[in-house]
C-alpha cells in the first residue's frame, strides 16, 4: 500500500466493492473515530473492507495471493508548526499466511547486551 500501482489497484477495489455492496443492497462500511478527539478514523472499517476485497477478487481470478500487505498512516498532530511529520505515524503489517513467515527478529534486552 506504498507504490503508486498497489494504490491503484486500491482505489480500482473499492469502487468495484461500493458498486457490488450497492446491488446487493448491503450497507457500505464506514471508517469511525476511535474516540471523541479522534481525527484520524482509526476504526477503519472501509479500508479493511477494500482489503479484504483485493484478496477475494485475485483468489476468483486464480492471480497470485498477497501474503503481507503493508500500509503507512500518518496521524496524530504535526510534531512541530507547519511540519508533514505527524506524531503517531506508523507503518502496519498485516501477515496474512503465516507461513509466508521465514524468521524474525528479537531485540535484545539492553540488560543482556
Amino acid at each position: 500500500m506504498t507504490e503508486a500501482g498497489s494504490l491503484l489497484v486500491i482505489r480500482e477495489a473499492h469502487d468495484a466493492l461500493i458498486d457490488f455492496l450497492k446491488v446487493l443492497k448491503y450497507p457500505i462500511p464506514e471508517n469511525e473515530q476511535g474516540g471523541s478527539k479522534d481525527e484520524d478514523l482509526v476504526k477503519r472499517h472501509l479500508d479493511c473492507a477494500v482489503i479484504n476485497y483485493v484478496h477475494s477478487i485475485n483468489e476468483m481470478a486464480e492471480l497470485p495471493r498477497y501474503d503481507t500487505v503493508r500500509g503507512m498512516f500518518s496521524e496524530g498532530e504535526p510534531l512541530y508548526p507547519n511540519g508533514r511529520i505527524m506524531a503517531k505515524t506508523h507503518v502496519q503489517i498485516a501477515v496474512r499466511h503465516p507461513r509466508s513467515i521465514r524468521g524474525y527478529f528479537r531485540p535484545i534486552p539492553e540488560h543482556e547486551q
